[in-house]
């Protein structure tokens, strides 16, 4: 997923992505490499949720895939609480601890990385980064 974009001088972009593991890293960039596109990565960070319990992490990933927090909400709170067999107030909880763990982690790493996670040539923009 592109989170941010910045153009850095006349013939390179930074992107700062989150892909979900080194594979799809190196999968990305062997599709770059091929479709001609000079691409450098300039740093990689794992976002390990060392803080956050594997529930937690299991219960985000799912409340992501299924909508919930899509501008159009595809699922509710109640109806995912089904789904995973346990009530909305627990749920609620869940997702507020996990999503306080992963929004800090993102603050603290987006301030120390300044935008210079991946650099790449303007015929990038041909091209489109599907999440």
């Amino acid at each position: 997923m592109v989170e941010k974009v910045k153009v850095a001088g006349e013939r390179s972009v930074v992107y700062a992505l989150f892909v979900p593991s080194m594979a799809s890293l190196r999968e990305l960039l062997r599709g770059l490499k091929d479709a001609g596109v000079k691409a450098t990565v300039l740093s990689v960070s794992e976002l390990s949720g060392e803080d956050m319990t594997e529930r937690q992490r299991e219960v985000l990933k799912l409340a992501y895939k299924m909508g919930y927090f899509d501008p159009d909400r595809k699922i509710t709170l109640t109806e995912l609480a089904e789904r995973i067999g346990v009530k909305a107030p627990t749920l609620e909880e869940i997702l507020r601890r996990a999503l306080r763990k992963a929004v800090k982690y993102y603050l603290d790493r987006t301030e120390a990385l300044q935008y210079s996670i991946f650099k790449v040539q303007p015929k990038a923009f041909r091209y489109r980064l599907n999440d």
